[in-house]
């Protein structure tokens, strides 16, 4: 049964840094959705926790180059 997480993102400041966040986070294997809001600082992603857990999500927004708050 998917699940969702919503993450507090630092660094992230424009609609761009937000697309990143999101291509990221849909190149992972068990992301079923993911959308980054720049103003609210938050990324909103839906996920299969069968395939991939928190921490490789939180880690997917780092390798993006941001924060995770």
């Amino acid at each position: 049964m998917p699940e969702q997480v919503l993450l507090k993102v630092g660094g992230m400041h424009c609609k761009s840094c937000a697309r990143l966040i999101e291509l990221e986070m849909k190149d992972k294997d068990g992301v079923l959705a993911a959308s980054a809001d720049d103003a609210a600082g938050e990324a909103s992603i839906e996920y299969d926790p069968a395939k991939i857990d928190l921490e490789a999500l939180r880690q997917g927004v780092r390798d993006a180059g941001y924060d995770v708050l």
